[in-house]
């Protein structure tokens, strides 16, 4: 038996302290619900459950950019919905102008709720905005440059690839125009008896009177040609000239006089029947970023190419273009959308693209209800225009659909982590207690333990008695 060192203590002290140590982890886990406190705990288990954090803490807010793109997309197709309604309106207005019985007051008329209900779609197309972003001035839709002044890339649908594509105009469009000799009514003249006839402009009429002055005449020629959408010039510097504001095949200018004095006096022909052209381009011999199925459509001063898939590029050719004949490259690009980050990681996006809805870029400039000819062709315009409302439309629909499935998923997915990260983090309260109360037990075992161990040197004495 020795004395100097107690080693049933020493042993019995051990175990107390590992229990006491298993105690106070226990009541640790169970007062804080956690398993893992300390890195010590559980090291890979708290490196896993970081990660899972960070993921978590990303698709909750990915799930919140989706709601708010969804809340863009409702704005965008919002305003896009009145939008098609006045191009309804204004369809149904062209419809009614195309009748026959109306006169030019009451043309006049339904020309200017037309004007205004334009303006309309012009200010929608302008104002319409988001947190103070615009939504359809084109500022969301892709940016193409071309590298020639006067062309420009007008439309790319989303089935274009962002490349570099090149064509080569090779013929500029033409408006219809006529111009005539000399006119030799001078300031101040007025139409005698032989002169006076009707002047029947693309079946519009004008009534040239006798003792009507040369300013009458002119006024009543520029009155008519505001009303067909034709500028006049030269009645009083030298030559009349007719032109149609718009370019192409399409454009026509018909002109009957039924009294050839008129028409000398006016230094035109008793009749005349000319049209524009279009422009002409081509794919030139490289056909740099087209298949070899892609089409090509000119019509006015635009050039469309389409191809399979939905592809459609569309340029605009302006008046002032100067390099006919040599290749123009316009590259198109993914630049402009309106990104939405719907994942916890990098490069998880979804763009929101939607194109410019002005009456310009919807084909609606010069509209004109104010002749039966001028109602006739609005009708087909509109006709395009409501097709390109509602293409708009069905592709914010769709993305509209996709960002409730994205929102969806992310939710789920969050739910799954947030699985997860409890299997790896949370404590099992009946284990843990089953746990406290074993390790407690053996606490309270060791805590006796000690004293007896410590009681065993006294038991010497009685050997020195």
């Amino acid at each position: 038996m020795r004395i100097n060192t107690n080693i049933s203590a020493v042993i019995a002290n051990k175990n107390l302290q590992s229990a006491q140590n298993k105690v106070s982890s226990s009541l640790e886990k169970l007062s804080s619900g956690f398993k893992i406190n300390h890195a010590a705990d559980d090291a890979a288990g708290m490196a896993i459950a970081a990660k899972l954090r960070s993921q978590i803490r990303g698709l909750e807010q990915s799930s919140q950019n989706a709601s708010d793109g969804i809340s863009v997309v409702q704005t965008a197709e919002g305003a896009l919905a009145e939008v098609e309604n006045m191009l309804q309106r204004i369809r149904e207005l062209s419809v009614q102008a195309a009748n026959g019985i109306y006169v030019d007051e009451d043309r006049d008329a339904l020309q200017a709720e037309v004007d205004n209900l334009l303006a309309e779609v012009d200010r929608i197309s302008n104002d319409t905005e988001f947190n103070k972003k615009p939504l359809l001035d084109g500022s969301l839709d892709r940016r193409s440059y071309t590298n020639q002044d006067g062309i420009r890339v007008s439309y790319a649908s989303p089935a274009v690839p962002a490349d570099k594509y090149e064509i080569t105009i090779t013929k500029m469009g033409t408006q219809a125009e006529i111009n005539g000799d000399p006119v030799a009514l001078a300031a101040g003249d007025v139409i005698t008896e032989d002169q006076a006839g009707v002047i029947k402009i693309n079946d519009y009429d004008i009534n040239i009177n006798a003792g009507d002055t040369t300013e009458e005449v002119y006024a009543k020629i520029t009155e008519a040609a505001d009303r067909l959408n034709l500028t006049v010039e030269g009645f009083t510097a030298g030559e009349l000239s007719f032109r149609t504001y718009e370019y192409g095949s399409n454009e026509r200018i018909t002109f009957d006089i039924s009294n050839a004095e008129l028409a000398t006096a006016l230094g035109l022909q008793t009749s005349y029947d000319v049209a524009g052209t279009n422009v002409e381009a081509n794919f030139g011999g490289a056909r740099e970023g087209f298949t070899e199925t892609a089409t090509m459509y000119c019509y006015g001063n635009s050039v469309t190419v389409t191809d399979l898939g939905g592809f459609k590029l569309e340029y605009e050719v302006e008046e002032d273009y100067a390099d006919v004949g040599n290749p123009v490259t316009a590259e198109v690009t993914d630049i402009g959308t309106m990104t939405i980050h719907i994942g916890a990681n990098e490069g998880q996006v979804l763009d929101i693209r939607v194109q410019e809805v002005s009456r310009e870029r919807l084909g609606l400039e010069n509209l004109n209800l104010r002749t039966t000819t001028g109602a006739s062709k609005a009708i087909s315009r509109l006709d395009e225009a409501i097709q390109m409302i509602s293409q708009v439309r069905s592709e914010l629909g769709a993305c509209q659909n996709r960002l409730d499935a994205a929102t969806s998923s992310l939710d789920v997915t969050t739910e799954n982590m947030h699985s997860a990260i409890s299997r790896i983090e949370d404590v099992d309260m009946a284990e843990e207690m089953a746990t406290y109360t074993q390790n407690n037990v053996l606490s309270q075992a060791g805590v006796s333990m000690v004293a007896q161990a410590n009681e065993l040197p006294q038991m010497v004495l009685q050997l020195l008695q």
